[in-house]
């Protein structure tokens, strides 16, 4: 059921002329909307491009032939990375506050992309959500 869109802009157009506008309204339109804020008329084709469409009964993420999960969990082998005494946790700490006080090899930072380049973009236009 899928639309032919002439020339693909925005998120709408992507699974428009993917699943058709049916299943958009159904499923992803209130989801999107929801998720970030703003309706996909107006984000990006590149938030929902990568996104796979099945038309199959595969719940996989990727098609890839070989696919594992570690053993015990992601869960499990974050916390057996973390446990190496060569890594140094920071909750709830400032990223600009210590970024020139503490001395590393490598930092991974996980805070919003945006905030680590002080903003000289601007505020880019996400939302995160807290569970």
């Amino acid at each position: 059921r899928r639309e032919t869109v002439e020339e693909v802009r925005t998120a709408e157009d992507v699974v428009v002329s993917t699943v058709g506008r049916e299943l958009y309204e159904k499923f992803f339109r209130g989801y999107t909307r929801k998720q970030w804020g703003v309706d996909p008329a107006q984000l990006s084709k590149s938030v929902t491009a990568r996104v796979p469409t099945r038309t199959n009964r595969d719940d996989r993420y990727f098609g890839d032939i070989f696919q594992n999960m570690p053993a015990g969990g992601y869960t499990r082998m974050f916390q057996r990375m973390l446990d190496n005494p060569k890594i140094k946790i920071m909750l709830q700490t400032d990223y600009r506050e210590i970024r020139d006080t503490i001395p590393f090899q490598r930092m991974i930072y996980t805070g919003p992309i945006d905030e680590y380049f002080d903003w000289s973009l601007g505020r880019l236009p996400y939302r995160s959500l807290r569970f």
